[in-house]
């Protein structure tokens, strides 16, 4: 297990910085009017990040509230955020393009208690809209790095999932493109009455040394739900190497629709059983209209049998 970084000090500087906001020392990037801010980015592959959190802390908990990250802009995401938002709007029109520093991720990534997993975007809170608008803005994991990291290992410490839905209630999220995730593209954890409808997400190798057997984008799913509740997933269109759609251990009343998938075995109910300690269930799960390439795997069982219990695939 990494180690977390202290969440306290983090929230101190944060507060210090946007005291110097407040008197009018404020970024020009960062525009606030009323309930609204707009963050444009610093460029020079300068680290966006604490621009991004100021505008959610002024906006992003206010009913009514709107943070834009405005189209055609890259905002660069050089350290693990969370963003909390209350009956409030994120609009993600630009792109979030994470940086390829590895030893940071893999050493400062959130980690959860399954599988030794890691997240580096987290997104809390209530009664949320998250917009990517008509173009479909969003996410560049700059996956091409970890896939030749990896080379192929299934499960590499580390390897961190762009966008993690944690502890929501009421919440959307749509329109949104996810190119080049760096493991799992999206995962809903503990949360309940979330809606995803409109993903775009492709992770593709070009490392010259992959071949068509060994395309090392192994653990490049779609979404994986865990220990969440009405989850309803429509209009997704998955291109990759991996599950498109996987149910992991106590995702009940998940509704999926409408879901293309070119590449990987499909929809999969995944890594039940792993822990003795702990009880897994999978239920009241509907998918229709899934149009999968490859049909033979179209629906897989992964299932962890006894041998394997209590061993985290992704051990350091």
């Amino acid at each position: 297990m990494g180690p977390e970084l202290p969440q306290v000090k983090r929230g101190q500087a944060l507060r210090g910085f946007d005291v110097d906001l407040h008197v009018g020392h404020a970024s020009p990037l960062v525009h606030v009017q009323g309930k609204n801010c707009t963050v444009k980015p610093l460029g020079h592959g300068q680290d966006d990040v604490p621009n991004i959190l100021h505008a959610v802390e002024k906006c992003g908990q206010t009913p009514g509230g709107r943070i834009s990250l405005p189209a055609p802009y890259t905002y660069r995401i050089n350290q693990r955020m969370t963003t909390h938002l209350e009956s409030s709007t994120l609009e993600v029109g630009g792109m979030l393009l994470f940086s390829d520093d590895i030893t940071y991720w893999v050493n400062n990534s959130y980690r959860i208690d399954f599988q030794n997993q890691s997240t580096a975007w987290r997104i809390t809170g209530h009664d949320y809209v998250v917009d990517g608008g008509p173009e479909r803005g969003g996410i560049d994991g700059n996956g091409q790095l970890w896939y030749t990291w990896a080379k192929g290992g299934s499960n590499v410490f580390g390897r961190p999932m762009p966008l993690h839905v944690l502890n929501s209630t009421r919440a959307v999220l749509r329109n949104i493109a996810i190119r080049q995730p760096q493991f799992w593209a999206v995962l809903v954890e503990s949360s309940s009455h979330v809606e995803l409808d409109n993903f775009y997400v492709n992770a593709t190798n070009s490392d010259p040394n992959a071949t068509e057997d060994t395309v090392w984008i192994q653990n490049t799913d779609g979404i994986d739900t865990y220990r969440s509740d009405h989850v309803t997933i429509t209009n997704w269109v998955y291109e990759g190497g991996d599950d498109a759609v996987a149910f992991k251990p106590n995702s009940t009343n998940i509704h999926v629709e409408n879901v293309t998938v070119y590449g990987g075995p499909g929809i999969a109910f995944g890594s039940l059983g792993q822990y003795p300690d702990r009880y897994d269930i999978v239920e009241n799960i509907t998918v229709k209209n899934a149009n999968v390439s490859r049909r033979d795997e179209m629906l897989q069982d992964e299932s962890t049998n006894i041998s394997s219990f209590n061993r985290p695939p992704n051990e350091r």
